[in-house]
């Protein structure tokens, strides 16, 4: 028996109607908490430096959240649909500027605050970059954690490490 949908989809899995409330709920209340977090200059980022550099920036986020037709462009340039929590925390949250270490990514190019010399690091040109240096297409920068790879937007073009 062929359980799959005309076209090969395969079928709605059937208890996920009975998920989605809960996990609505769930990333509901995790977007609320990631906000917060990102809209407090105290709170965006577990980095001490960058929380002292951008201690006296507004409440509010550092980068707004990108338009769904800026997702979009991001989506097509990397290749496959970012995974729907994320999307939301991009789409309603911030376009970068809190979290672990220096922060998230961004989706799109060219984001820099003011009276800072460089811009901040974009997910998407890095991952066209790091395909093009023998980076699989599954794998997608999101936050720096470190300099574990001497691509990112965040080191020096001249040299191989940070």
């Amino acid at each position: 028996m062929n359980s799959a949908l005309p076209g090969g989809a395969a079928p709605p899995h059937p208890m996920r109607h009975l998920e989605t409330s809960s996990e609505q709920e769930d990333d509901d209340a995790l977007i609320e908490k990631l906000r917060a977090r990102a809209w407090d200059p105290g709170m965006r980022f577990d980095s001490e430096h960058m929380a002292e550099l951008y201690a006296d920036a507004p409440h509010g986020p550092l980068f707004p959240p990108v338009t769904l037709a800026e997702l979009e462009h991001a989506e097509s340039r990397i290749g496959r649909q970012l995974p729907g929590v994320l999307r939301r925390v991009y789409t309603e949250v911030a376009n970068e500027g809190f979290g672990p270490d220096g922060g998230l990514a961004s989706l799109t190019d060219g984001n820099r605050t003011p009276g800072h010399p460089i811009d901040w690091p974009s997910a998407v040109r890095d991952h066209e970059h790091g395909h093009v240096q023998g980076m699989p297409t599954s794998w997608l920068y999101l936050t720096s954690g470190g300099c574990s790879w001497s691509g990112t937007s965040r080191c020096s073009p001249s040299t191989t490490r940070c």
